[in-house]
């Protein structure tokens, strides 16, 4: 009747083949804004020691949330004594939520789309073009790699015209690819090719972002502190080894890689801290009467 209120459970059956997702408890993650942060133990180390990191969680779903990026499993988060660990931070002058930037209206790159199936070859096929630019010093093979992927963005803004959310996203992206593909020239020298490269790769980032990774197989995300004369450059591959495309065959091995983005998963928002602290010092006390908590409660984990 009008007024009342009903709890009901609404069971569903999922194509087998799908990927199941990482779920964390509600307990775990700590909200900023448009952000979520959770603290990740460090593993190897004699005592236990934490590190925030920001992650993308979908809808809350019971006492679970489900993890769209930003961990992967077998990873132990805290869930229970965060905020403990975070305000201790924020005493320490570390990284917390404290120090992350403002986030009070939801950025472009923190959208999570996904590709209408008429495009999900298109994606593929966009992604397999761009990784084959600089994948040697043969930089003919270069210039044709990117006269294809020139071809691909231009073919998905016209067949996404249709998908409104995904058009007015790939848009603006599509038209920063195709500035920067203009350095890709059959005069262009391989400083240019390089310069562009950092750019264009930057773009492909914001794809792996916002609509996630459309390969059949994992890419990493790979960055190289010496690229472009010390200036520091990141690239996306397919390898599980570094096949840096600024040296060649010079330093190929040169750099590090920072994510790895699985099939349909998302590359997670922004940099993940890569400050890790030090919490030996730090030894829960029991709460004061009547809060319900317990001392221990701080270090409880949870393995996903």
């Amino acid at each position: 009747k009008p007024g009342l209120f009903v709890e009901a459970t609404i069971e569903g059956k999922g194509h087998e083949k799908e990927q199941q997702p990482l779920v964390i408890p509600a307990t775990a993650p700590l909200f900023t804004g448009q952000r979520q942060l959770v603290y990740v133990e460090v593993e190897g180390r004699e005592k236990p020691t934490y590190s925030p990191r920001v992650v993308r969680l979908g809808s809350r779903i019971g006492e679970l949330y489900p993890v769209i990026s930003g961990l992967t499993e077998g990873e132990r988060v805290v869930t229970h004594g965060a905020f403990t660990l975070d305000a201790d931070l924020q005493i320490r002058g570390g990284n917390s939520m404290l120090s992350l930037p403002g986030d009070n209206e939801r950025g472009k790159d923190q959208e999570v789309l996904k590709t209408p199936a008429k495009l999900k070859l298109a994606m593929r096929t966009l992604f397999e073009s761009y990784l084959a630019i600089l994948s040697s010093d043969d930089f003919k093979a270069a210039y044709m790699a990117a006269a294809q992927l020139k071809k691909n963005v231009r073919s998905i803004s016209r067949r996404a015209a249709g998908a409104t959310r995904f058009a007015s996203a790939f848009q603006p992206i599509s038209r920063h690819i195709l500035s920067h593909l203009e350095d890709f020239g059959p005069k262009a020298t391989a400083s240019q090719m390089r310069t562009a490269f950092k750019d264009l790769s930057l773009d492909v980032s914001t794809v792996l972002r916002i609509f996630g990774n459309p390969t059949t197989t994992p890419v990493r995300v790979a960055f190289c502190p010496m690229a472009l004369d010390g200036d520091g450059a990141q690239w996306v591959q397919a390898a599980a080894v570094i096949e840096n495309p600024y040296f060649g065959a010079a330093m190929h091995s040169c750099g590090e890689v920072h994510h790895t983005v699985e099939h349909g998963t998302w590359l997670p928002i922004g940099d993940e801290s890569e400050a890790t602290e030090h919490f030996q010092d730090f030894k829960p006390s029991p709460a004061p009467s009547g809060t319900g908590h317990t001392g221990t409660a701080g270090h409880e984990r949870h393995q996903h």
